[in-house]
């Protein structure tokens, strides 16, 4: 898990999504108090903001709405507070200036797109939900649906939108609402955290530093680091080590032990937030011990075949290399899973001269 930043809540994602009932709440104040540090933030690339082209819509309507209202409500002041005009202080007051509802929408809709300009914001088309699923809700009355809101198709176009790209993009996102609709399809979909305050999410961003791709590789690593190291000695059981040409050199009782499986050399390949490429060298000492003819020279009363018998026991010392695909949610490590991986023997099952690192030779029998 990324930060716990507050008693409560733990930040589990730098993806978020806000709703439009979350901008409405905060009276659509994008250049103040929680949205400003948001947009610090998001200059700062310490997390990505979503928006579905419903929610941009809905926002905007809201806007409108919002402005006719501010209009409708400025001109009735004009009106029934009129005898203000007679006092001094109020006599050049803005208040009674005229106010055009237009005006009014254009310089919040200004503001929006202001807002919507700042870096790592992502605008996502419903196009990439699945029309097929959002009715199947809809006749199952599963989430957002529900015998009381039978008609929450916007929502549910959103939900699934944001789903899809959670599973295309191995992420996590949370989901900043305050419809109980939306928090309930959270619950059936690991993907999405619900959360209605957008004040204790900024607040944990703001409290946590974003882990560079690089070292969080490093740490992923260190997880899985005993799982790679059964998997090498799993390799290395099926190997069949030998020496070359064995039987032209007259070798017998050959056999083998493998100790001291070691890392010796860890590096990232590649990595982003989400997924790395790890490379790993592991080390291995493999004793070999055998008994070798070797041909002496004829010695008086002696067949001209004679040999002398001897036993070997050598260090071989090999390296294993190892690549790995690891994916994981951003800054989770519970999260680390290896997703594909390549162990490779780059000198083969074969046993070379140049590997050894010891050698013990002692003749086997004695006259």
């Amino acid at each position: 898990m990324i930060e716990e930043a507050e008693k409560g809540f733990t930040l589990r994602s730098r993806v978020l999504f806000i709703d439009a009932s979350i901008y409405h709440s905060n009276n659509f104040q994008f250049l103040t108090k929680d949205l400003e540090s948001l947009t610090r933030l998001l200059a700062a690339g310490q997390v990505t903001l979503l928006l579905t082209s419903i929610t941009v819509a809905e926002v905007k309507r809201h806007l409108r709405e919002q402005a006719k209202e501010a209009a409708s409500a400025a001109q009735s002041f004009q009106q029934k507070g009129k005898v203000l005009r007679n006092i001094p202080i109020f006599e050049k007051s803005i208040m009674f200036d005229g106010v055009n509802a237009s005006e009014i929408e254009n310089q919040l809709v200004e503001g929006f797109y202001r807002f919507l300009s700042s870096e790592n914001v992502e605008i996502l088309s419903v196009d990439i939900a699945s029309a097929d699923q959002v009715f199947e809700n809809y006749f199952n009355v599963r989430p957002p649906f529900s015998v009381k809101k039978p008609n929450e198709f916007r929502d549910s176009f959103v939900l699934e939108t944001l789903k899809v790209y959670a599973i295309d993009n191995n992420v996590r996102i949370h989901i900043l609402s305050l419809d109980k609709d939306m928090e309930d399809f959270c619950k059936e979909s690991p993907q999405l955290i619900w959360s209605n305050k957008l004040g204790e999410v900024v607040n944990a961003v703001m409290h946590s530093a974003r882990t560079l791709p690089a070292a969080f590789a490093d740490q992923a690593y260190s997880v899985i680091k005993a799982d790679v190291f059964g998997m090498v000695q799993e390799f290395l059981d099926e190997q069949r080590f030998g020496i070359l040409d064995e039987v032209e050199n007259g070798v017998q009782s050959f056999s083998v032990s493998i100790e001291n499986l070691r890392s010796v050399n860890q590096r990232v390949f590649a990595a982003d937030h989400t997924f790395a490429k790890y490379g790993v060298d592991f080390d291995i000492d493999i004793i070999v011990e055998y008994y070798q003819l070797e041909p002496v020279n004829p010695m008086v009363g002696l067949p001209r075949d004679y040999v002398d018998t001897y036993k070997f026991k050598k260090r071989f010392v090999k390296t294993v290399e190892v690549a790995l695909a690891l994916g994981f949610y951003e800054g989770d490590l519970e999260s680390v899973e290896i997703e594909d991986w390549d162990v490779h023997l780059p000198n083969g099952d074969i046993l070379w001269d140049y590997e050894c690192e010891e050698t013990h030779r002692t003749k086997a029998f004695e006259f």
